[in-house]
């Protein structure tokens, strides 16, 4: 499954999220940012469309991707 965006996103969230982008990292060459999301294609298309965009392309994002806590602490207890 790949997830698409067009040049001019729709989506409200999409939207927000170009605003702070554009607000917070494209004019500070120092800065630095984390998205998190809910899935790893999702993970895959919001990088795919920073790194696609016009707007963004002083930005260098990645992906980096986790493992829930629920499926690798399961009945340990964290200190």
């Amino acid at each position: 499954m790949q997830i698409q965006f067009d040049c001019e996103p729709t989506n409200p969230k999409l939207l927000k999220l170009q605003k702070k982008l554009q607000e917070k990292l494209v004019n500070d060459a120092n800065a630095r940012g984390i998205i998190f999301v809910k899935s790893r294609e999702l993970a895959q298309a919001v990088v795919r469309w920073v790194n696609e965009s016009p707007e963004f392309q002083n930005l260098q994002a990645s992906e980096f991707v986790g493992q829930g806590a629920n499926a690798s602490c399961r009945g340990k207890q964290i200190v």
